[in-house]
């Protein structure tokens, strides 16, 4: 039995083979050269308007069929016209089918009988011979006797009386319903043993109770039928104006359609239990010699699969060069009469009220729609009311009359039964009809395709049809980390997890929406309290448009990937952007040879601006601040930086040295790498203090002097550590035996004083080395040692607030090319700056204006504090190797990252001009459903949906109309027609539309998109 399946539960291959069975009897309804041309409605030829013909007729024959099953239940037509006549006053007063039942028992006598106990039964046989004299004559006589154990037991006799009425009433009017069927005389004996010291308690087994009422409501019936012309009258409102109607299925008029039957089948089902379950329940609760269990046996085994079910999707499929049916037998009414209560409409119902309109009936391409006709679904209906009078007949034959009869079940409960049944079987089967439809418009799409699309497919069709869409397009978010002129130290990437051509998860980069934003102050990165530091490298701005069909936590893994080149190395730190370009670092690590870290990444989506402003409606003013400036807070905060330092030109800029001196020394820019991170040399200790008139050899050459001292006295330290380690070692076991021998006592004494000695005199030997070294590097060395063994306690002065300058031999050059996004993006000709954390309202501002779906949600990117892994390579002859980090582990890469980068600034007093900061802004367009159900359930487009979504995003992060970034002259006139908003033509006398903000500001063209009050925020 179906039932109202969902989409994905439908089974469209039982449902076939159940409408093939019902072709069988169709055989003997319609004539037989009409019954080959009868197929399922997929295999014959048919426009899209003849599925919505498919499911008015469907319901319309739902209607009738149920009302079938009511005047079995006694609702005769008189009644009918009653009830419609009493709703067509009172429309707001709903029409209610009551089925209601009551049950007692009441005690009779009580007697003690002997029982039989099965299967305990002995027999003795006893033979006897008689013989006569003269043995002449002799006779054999045998005896058998059965002996029989018995249980005496207590038997109950009670009187059990049942009654049921079937009724209708109008709005709360109980008192006052009409009752359409009852039976109120059952009334029989029914007895029960128990055993013999069973306690006197005479409760029989069937509880006197009034079972709540089963209540079915008929207003949503009454409101589809004409009793006065005797017809019913549903129709799909497909009028232009009704933007609710979505497919033939999804639509008002057939979800409530659904929702009846759904009720109908409950209402059923209900009634068919008080006498198939609850009766049987109360009467076989106890042993007993029970003649009517018989009966409650036969009324659990009825069914109603000899009555003919009239719910066919059937099409005609008419030969060609013939007219359709409706063409051929225009007086096949007059053949075919109707004999249920109502009638089917004559004629289609192509205007939504019932009649088929003009222009679908003249301008078919197909000459003739290939729906039944009315008089042959008419016929249908008549084989079901033959059928079903055919099964009640027997039922009155093979049950006892119930006003002669006193039995518990009597014909009027099978006939209620078998009617309860059949109404169940119309009933589902209206649903996996409806649910065929949509299952065919689904298979026919897949024939289309030639597949089944997910999200994978539609992420790789965007990324086709952005770029014959836009221009500039979005571009991989994968950056080469590199100086001009110069093979990359790395590279960096945006990645999330998709389908293979084989079925297998890959990584790819995602596509955004790229700018390179120019003339911005710098960028400051907090340490600590005391020391932040500034940014002047180049800044990239990124707006990536998501999307995802379904459930938000279905999105694929996204991750952050960084690769290190080997002799290379960088920063990488990663944080949210505030206000004043400052950016909060969460995360930062170090790269270097060949080093590859991957840092998951999670999205969490913003409610959208009409969700927010719909769920504020009800609140207080003090509620509504409030949540204006979490959201606010949310927006602000939404914006990620990932920021990337290279290492080797800001040494070179920290030690003096000149452009590209450390480019091929490998092994001195390893060495400093290590004394800053590992023991935190000063910088002072480890620079050039010589003139610029020395050759960069020369300068180096002084570099790797300072480095080798430090080294030396690092390497000397570590030896006086590690033999002053041993000699405790050896005191201590020397101790032990001292315990049991004098000799060794005094011996230990003695090299006790000596040890003692040996370090109290080190410091001056040290000092004697020292003195031996180049005397420009005598006082640094002297507090070298200091520095390796104290700590100051103060902390280090804040950097003083200065213009920040470059000498003229250090200055980077110009770099023109953008990594690998190629085209070049708009630049600013003014000396302003850019509020990053206020992209997100513009973005939010626009998305209101132009998204009436409410489909387009920002979102926050953030760094998971869990589920990092590094790859990386010990050393060059072994092989690679990876590994994850724990959360103690995350945080202690980032304390070395911002100890490296702490010693690069000097302490915030030198800027760093090696940096490439890359702002990501994000926001996703979210579909409720997967895209097979996007497309089949909700009639949407979701590739037209995405083409609104992302020209939005790429007007907002590049500052340009989105008629201007369209490439197609005729795809901007259609995306006019659909997004008005968005994209906006032509002035009233026919000149190009400028943009209402006037002039460009900051060398981004204001978006018509939101108010210029608005963009101000950013700059």
């Amino acid at each position: 039995m179906y039932f109202f399946s969902d989409f994905h539960e439908f089974d469209e291959e039982v449902f076939k083979d159940s409408v093939r069975e019902a072709l069988v009897s169709v055989q003997h309804v319609l004539d037989t050269d009409r019954c080959p041309n009868l197929r399922l409605a997929e295999s014959v030829d048919h426009e899209y308007v003849d599925k919505y013909k498919l499911a008015d007729l469907l319901t319309n024959t739902a209607i009738i069929s149920f009302l079938v099953v009511l005047e079995g239940l006694g609702l005769t037509k008189e009644e009918l016209l009653r009830l419609h006549n009493q709703h067509s006053k009172a429309p707001s007063r709903a029409t209610t089918l009551r089925f209601a039942s009551t049950e007692s028992c009441e005690f009779v006598k009580q007697e003690t009988v002997d029982v039989p106990v099965r299967g305990l039964q002995k027999e003795t046989r006893e033979v006897t011979t008689d013989t006569k004299d003269f043995g002449i004559d002799e006779s054999t006589t045998t005896r058998s006797t059965i002996e029989t154990i018995v249980n005496r037991v207590t038997r109950r006799h009670y009187t059990v009386e049942t009654s049921w009425e079937v009724s209708v009433y109008t709005g709360t009017d109980v008192e006052n319903r009409r009752v359409i069927g009852k039976r109120t005389n059952g009334r029989f004996g029914l007895c029960r043993d128990v055993p013999a010291n069973a306690p006197s308690e005479r409760s029989g087994p069937l509880q006197e109770e009034v079972s709540p009422p089963v209540e079915l409501s008929l207003t949503w019936l009454l409101q589809h039928i004409d009793a006065d012309e005797g017809k019913s009258h549903f129709a799909i409102d497909r009028s232009p104006e009704n933007t609710l109607t979505k497919t033939p299925i999804r639509n008002p008029q057939i979800e409530q359609a659904v929702s009846f039957f759904h009720s109908a089948f409950d209402w059923a089902e209900g009634v068919h239990e008080r006498f198939a379950v609850d009766y049987p329940m109360g009467v076989r609760s106890g042993d007993g010699d029970i003649d009517e269990a018989q009966q409650l046996g036969s009324i659990e085994s009825l069914d109603s699969d000899a009555v003919f079910v009239p719910l066919l999707p059937l099409f005609e499929d008419t030969p060609d060069g013939e007219e359709g049916r409706i063409q051929n037998n225009e007086n096949d009414d007059v053949q075919a009469g109707s004999n249920a209560i109502l009638s089917l409409p004559i004629g289609g119902d192509g205007d939504g009220n019932g009649n088929e309109s003009d222009r679908e009936r003249n301008h078919s391409p197909m000459g003739s729609s290939p729906l039944l006709s009315v008089p042959d679904t008419t016929r249908f209906l008549n084989e079901q009311i033959r059928t079903l009078r055919e099964v009640r007949n027997r039922l009155r034959q093979d049950y006892p009359d119930p006003e002669t009869t006193t039995t518990l079940i009597s014909s009027a409960e099978a006939d209620v039964s078998v009617l309860c049944l059949h109404a169940q079987e119309l009933a589902s089967r209206y649903a996996a009809s409806i649910d065929y439809i949509e299952s065919m418009l689904k298979n026919q799409l897949v024939a289309a395709i030639g597949k089944k699309i997910y999200s994978s497919d539609i992420d790789k069709f965007m990324r086709y049809h952005n770029d014959k869409l836009m221009n500039p397009g979005p571009k991989p978010f994968c950056h080469t980390i590199r100086q001009p002129r110069r093979y990359p130290d790395g590279i960096l990437s945006l990645e999330r997890e998709v389908s293979g051509p084989r079925g297998t998860l890959e990584m790819e980069p995602i596509s955004t929406h790229v700018r390179q934003v120019e003339c911005v102050p710098p960028t400051t990165i907090p340490l600590n309290s005391a020391t932040t530091v500034e940014l002047t490298g180049e800044t990239y701005l990124h707006g990536w448009l998501n999307h995802g069909f379904g459930d938000a936590s279905s999105n694929p893994p996204m991750r952050l990937i960084a690769r290190a080149r080997q002799f290379s190395s960088f920063l990488l730190v990663v944080g949210t952007m505030g206000s004043q370009n400052r950016m909060h670092p969460k995360n930062a690590i170090i790269l270097r040879n060949k080093d590859e870290v991957h840092i998951p990444l999670l999205l969490n989506e913003i409610p959208t601006a009409t969700e927010f402003n719909d769920a504020i409606g009800s609140l207080s003013p003090e509620q509504q601040r409030f949540a204006k400036a979490f959201r606010s807070m949310q927006l602000e905060s939404s914006v990620l930086g990932v920021c990337i330092i290279q290492i080797k030109p800001q040494l070179e800029k920290l030690l003096g040295l000149p452009r590209d001196s450390l480019a091929k020394e490998m092994k001195l820019t390893e060495d400093l790498t290590e004394l800053f991170v590992e023991y935190q040399v000063p910088s002072d200790l480890l620079s050039y203090d010589g003139g610029s008139s020395e050759s960069t050899k020369d300068q180096v050459a002084s570099v790797k002097e300072n480095v080798k001292s430090i080294l030396d006295v690092i390497a000397q330290q570590k030896k006086e550590q590690l033999e002053q380690q041993t000699l405790k070692t050896d005191m201590a076991v020397e101790r032990r035996m001292a315990s049991e021998s004098p000799e060794l006592r005094s011996k230990m004494d003695r090299r006790l004083a000596e040890y003692e000695r040996r370090f109290a005199s080190e410091p001056r030997i040290l000092c004697k080395k020292m003195a031996k070294s180049d005397t420009r590097n005598r006082g640094r060395m002297n507090s070298a040692i200091k520095c390796l063994k104290v700590v100051s306690d103060n902390p280090p002065p804040p950097p003083k607030q200065r213009e920040l300058t470059y000498d003229d031999d250090c200055e980077p050059e110009n770099i023109t090319e953008i990594g690998c996004f190629g085209a070049t993006l708009p630049s600013s000709s003014k000396n302003n700056t850019i509020d990053f954390t206020a992209i997100p309202k513009i973005l939010d501002k626009a998305i209101e204006l132009n998204d009436r779906d409410a489909s387009i949600r920002s979102t926050t990117i953030t760094t998971a504090d869990h589920g990092w892994t590094k790859r990386r390579q010990p050393n060059l002859l072994s092989k690679p190797q990876q590994e994850s980090f724990s959360t103690a582990e995350i945080a202690s890469e980032k304390n070395k990252a911002i100890d490296l980068l702490d010693a690069l600034s000097r302490s915030g007093s030198l800027e760093i001009p090696f940096s490439e900061l890359h702002v990501v802004v994000c926001a996703t367009h979210r579909f409720e459903k997967n895209v097979m159900a996007t497309v089949i359930r909700d009639n949407i487009n979701p590739i037209e949906k995405l083409e609104m979504s992302t020209l939005l995003m790429a007007s907002t992060i590049l500052g340009v109309p989105a008629r201007h970034l369209v490439c197609s002259e005729k795809k901007c006139k259609q995306l006019s027609e659909s997004f008005p908003e968005l994209v906006k033509m032509v002035d009233a006398d026919g000149s190009p539309s400028e943009s209402p903000s006037g002039a460009p500001i900051n060398g981004m063209e204001e978006s018509t998109l939101v108010d210029k009050s608005v963009a101000d925020e950013i700059f």
